[in-house]
């Protein structure tokens, strides 16, 4: 290594000689630290871990991704530059599945190390809250009435939206129906016909089949 006198005395009869030998530069250090499961549209946040005992030098590093889980053989990667420095945000895509990061570390004189991480892309469902009939845990309506069921729905990583769907259950009736609104035909509608309660539960569904459910109680 550098930094480390080096020298060789061979002995010839009674003359002796000093062989200098160039020092080996030693190959720099680097571990990629990130989640392993990342969801799309929400940006991928990874550092590198870089050491080098034997550089003079600062280290550089470069890092991208591609969309395949990681080689056995790192050397075979098709690489493409997305970013330098010791952090990176890579800019999510929009598939599911495994996804190679890599990180390469090279030092002031050239040697280079290849760091590489599968990373899981999952689908992140979506959240789903009541607007109507309310967050409360229960409520009270009138027999015979409507009872609108509207909730807020939101999902950071889909661009299909989502679809909702609702149950309502009684005790004695069993399932109830639901329907749209009178005067509110964008809004689904339950009435009431027995004193309850009534089990109310939404279930917002997204393009790839992830599902969140909200539920509360009618009386």
């Amino acid at each position: 290594p550098r930094r480390t006198p080096v020298w060789l005395i061979a002995s010839l009869g009674m003359t002796g000689c000093i062989l200098y030998t160039d020092p080996v530069n030693v190959k720099p250090t680097v571990a990629i630290e990130g989640p392993v499961v990342v969801h799309r549209r929400v940006p991928w946040v990874f550092k590198a871990v870089v050491a080098d005992d034997d550089a003079s030098g600062a280290l550089s590093v470069t890092w991208g991704k591609t969309r395949e889980a990681c080689p056995a053989d790192p050397a075979t990667l098709q690489r493409r530059t997305e970013g330098t420095g010791a952090d990176i945000q890579l800019e999510p895509g929009t598939e599911l599945g495994s996804v190679c990061v890599w990180a390469e570390a090279v030092d002031d004189r050239g040697a280079r190390t290849l760091a590489v991480k599968t990373v899981e892309v999952q689908n992140q469902p979506p959240t789903v809250a009541f607007d109507s009939p309310g967050a409360a845990i229960s409520m009270t309506v009138e027999l015979m009435s409507q009872v609108p069921l509207r909730v807020n729905v939101e999902d950071a990583d889909s661009s299909s939206g989502t679809t909702v769907r609702w149950t309502v259950s009684h005790p004695t009736l069993g399932a109830v129906a639901t329907g749209l609104c009178s005067g509110t035909p964008e809004t689904t509608c339950f009435v009431p016909r027995e004193p309850g309660p009534y089990e109310v539960t939404a279930v917002a569904t997204d393009a790839d089949g992830a599902e969140a459910r909200v539920g509360t109680t009618i009386t």
